[in-house]
């Protein structure tokens, strides 16, 4: 079942996801040309944008954790893992 979602990166929240309910969105047709299906070649570029949009996110937090960490007496070592 498919669910209407908008999805940003920001660098105050990092990754955010809004999942709808179908009642809740209204499409407007604007004259706006209607989406297409994506090729084979454009979907293994989004999934390696999202790929190091993830990665730049996890070290970002994990850099900023080390800092957290030294600030309060640690030693930085903080680890972060994608599962």
């Amino acid at each position: 079942m498919s669910y209407p979602y908008l999805e940003w990166y920001s660098d105050a929240n990092g990754r955010v996801v809004l999942e709808l309910d179908p009642s809740q969105v209204e499409i407007l047709d604007q004259g706006v040309v209607p989406p297409r299906d994506k090729t084979s070649k454009e979907l293994v570029k989004d999934d390696k944008k999202r790929e190091k949009a993830m990665a730049d996110f996890m070290s970002g937090m994990v850099k900023e954790l080390s800092r957290e960490n030294r600030k309060k007496g640690g030693d930085g070592k903080v680890f972060g893992a994608v599962i």
